[in-house]
């Protein structure tokens, strides 16, 4: 909560939050972090900021804009991002995202699994296009 309202300068409350998800960094990182995801609605009026030091730049963009901009090439993001928009991006409505009951469970991709990670996600992609 602390770092939502200083890096994007929104308060919220812990009850606004929704668990998403849980990753962990794989073993054989030199640092290992234990994530947890939350989602959440803004009100219409507020506009998140790039308050925040620990990036060079920010920007706020709907999912499926990250998602294509990622498939171009233009953004790089990892596995846990990239997991969590895609089930978000199947969604229509913030409500949606909202109400979707979770089971929380940990996810902690070994490294040998990055790459299938990627190429899996890859071949889904390409799979999506060809059915549009």
């Amino acid at each position: 909560m602390r770092e939502l309202a200083e890096e994007c300068d929104i308060v919220l409350q812990p009850e606004d939050l929704v668990p998403w998800a849980n990753w962990i960094t794989p073993e054989g990182f030199p640092k290992r972090f234990d994530t947890f995801f939350f989602v959440t609605a803004i009100a219409p009026d507020v506009e998140p900021q790039h308050v925040t030091t620990e990036a060079t730049s920010a920007q706020w963009m709907l999912v499926r804009r990250i998602l294509s901009d990622e498939a171009a090439g233009r953004l790089k993001l990892l596995p846990p991002t990239l997991a969590i928009l895609d089930e978000i991006a199947v969604t229509h409505t913030t409500e949606q995202v909202l109400s979707r009951k979770r089971a929380i469970e940990s996810v902690c991709l070994r490294l040998d699994e990055i790459e299938e990670f990627h190429r899996l996600r890859q071949q889904s992609t390409t799979d999506t296009r060809k059915r549009s």
